[in-house]
């Protein structure tokens, strides 16, 4: 990736994609919701060679132990598949 587009790719609706291809928020949301649960996302590109995202987050966020947005989804039953014999 090029360093021009390296410094643009966390920019609300950049993309290098054609129009209607992609709305350009993908890397934008994600990085908001890492960074909500006190981590980070990281872009690293040698262009010609290959682009890494490294994503870090702490163990045992304070908002786990909270009851932040998890828990309630974690708590519901997930439906469990019917086996037909």
């Amino acid at each position: 990736m090029s360093k021009q587009h390296l410094s643009k790719v966390f920019d609300p609706f950049f993309t290098t994609k054609g129009q209607g291809e992609g709305s350009g928020l993908g890397l934008t949301v994600a990085r908001r919701i890492i960074r909500k649960f006190g981590g980070d996302l990281r872009i690293e590109s040698v262009e010609g060679q290959g682009t890494t995202c490294v994503v870090t987050l702490p163990i045992g966020s304070p908002l786990s132990s909270e009851g932040g947005p998890w828990t309630s989804s974690a708590s519901r039953s997930e439906p469990q598949p019917s086996h037909s014999s």
